[in-house]
C-alpha cells in the first residue's frame, strides 16, 4: 500500500512538472509580443530617420550652393527610390569577405595579412 501512494505521489509530481512549464510560458508569449512590436516600431522610426537625415542632408548642400535644384531633386528621387526598394527587399549584403573592406584577413592575402 504504501508502495503504491509512493508510486502514485511520484506520478502526481512528474505531471506537474511538465505542466507548470506551459504555464509559464503561456503567461509571457503577450510580453514577447509586445517587446517584439516594441522592437519592430523602433527599428521602423529608425530607417525612416535614415533617409529624413539623407534628405536634409541634400538641402543643407543646396542651402551652401553645393550643389544645383536639378541635382536636389534627383538625389532626393534617388533616396527615395533606395527607401521604396529597401522596405520591399530588406537591406542587403553589407561590406564583408574582402570585397570593399581590407580583405579577407590575417594570412589570408589580404591588405594586413602580408608580411612587410
Amino acid at each position: 500500500m504504501k508502495k503504491k501512494l509512493v508510486v502514485l505521489g511520484l506520478v502526481v509530481m512528474a505531471m506537474l512538472a511538465m505542466l507548470v512549464p506551459g504555464a509559464f510560458a503561456a503567461g509571457t508569449s503577450t510580453d514577447q509580443t509586445q517587446a517584439q512590436d516594441s522592437y519592430t516600431q523602433q527599428a521602423q522610426d529608425y530607417f525612416n530617420q535614415m533617409f529624413e537625415w539623407r534628405k536634409a542632408q541634400v538641402d543643407q548642400m543646396l542651402s551652401y550652393g553645393y550643389i544645383t535644384e536639378e541635382q536636389a531633386k534627383a538625389w532626393k528621387q534617388q533616396i527615395d527610390s533606395m527607401k521604396d526598394y529597401m522596405q520591399q527587399n530588406g537591406n542587403g549584403p553589407m561590406m564583408g569577405n574582402g570585397y570593399y573592406g581590407m580583405g579577407p584577413g590575417m594570412m589570408g592575402g589580404g591588405y594586413y595579412g602580408w608580411c612587410w
